[in-house]
């Protein structure tokens, strides 16, 4: 209910998701980045080390994060960018 889509565009939104899919495992000691939660350190580790990249999720803590803003998106907002 809280993203609108058909099942459908669910399906569709899926089948992107895992067709962009990379395998990424970043070098913890390369980090100067610190998370404000310890436990999203290798989510940070992850951005930092890959610029081309952007964390998707409805979690108001890491979307509200300055050292990350604005590589940190919702879903909504990558829905809206691949057209579903």
């Amino acid at each position: 209910k809280a993203h609108g889509l058909a099942p459908d565009q669910i399906d569709a939104v899926l089948t992107d998701i895992a067709l962009a899919g990379i395998l990424v495992d970043p070098e913890p000691e390369l980090s100067s980045v610190r998370a404000a939660d310890p436990g999203d350190q290798f989510l940070w580790n992850l951005l930092e080390q890959r610029p081309n990249l952007e964390l998707v999720t409805g979690d108001l803590r890491l979307l509200q994060d300055s050292a990350m803003v604005p590589r940190v998106i919702t879903p909504r907002v990558l829905i809206d960018r691949i057209g579903h």
